[in-house]
């Protein structure tokens, strides 16, 4: 097979170097699914997981997106001056997840929401003091 060329492990079809994502652990520097079997791939992962826990599932994206907010980078209105003290978004989860009595609101929340698939039953983290980060002491438990 010429060199600009590579098998996907997936769908088992030829395709250019160009249709591969990078990946720094394999010797030629691409991964083994071509991007499209690869996004195929992580949908599915991503359905599967939330099938497993939804409620986490849930609050991992939400803490991500509060994480990302809380970045000196952000600058969307609202935000400007928003913190954290940690130090990446699944240490943020990770430690809400922990608490018994805010996992048991989010959980409760999400319940809602799955049983109602009306979005603005979502649950998300709310800031109690707006002018003060996202911290577990400050945040809140509430429908979107």
């Amino acid at each position: 097979m010429k060199k600009n060329k590579k098998k996907c492990s997936k769908c088992k079809q030829y395709h250019s170097l160009k249709k591969f994502n990078k990946s720094v652990q394999s010797k030629d520097g691409k991964g083994g699914y071509c991007k499209e079997c690869s996004a195929a791939y992580q949908k599915e992962s991503r359905k599967r997981k939330y099938q497993v826990n939804p409620a986490l599932e849930l609050l991992k994206k939400s803490c991500e997106a509060a994480f990302r907010r809380s970045q000196p980078e952000y600058v969307k209105d609202g935000y400007a001056h928003v913190t954290t003290s940690y130090m990446s978004a699944k240490e943020f989860w990770s430690d809400l997840w922990n608490d018994d009595d805010f996992r048991e609101c989010w959980i409760k929340q999400s319940m809602i929401f799955e049983n109602s698939g009306i979005y603005k039953d979502r649950p998300t983290l709310d800031r109690i003091d707006s002018m003060k980060g996202y911290e577990k002491v400050n945040l809140q438990v509430l429908p979107y």
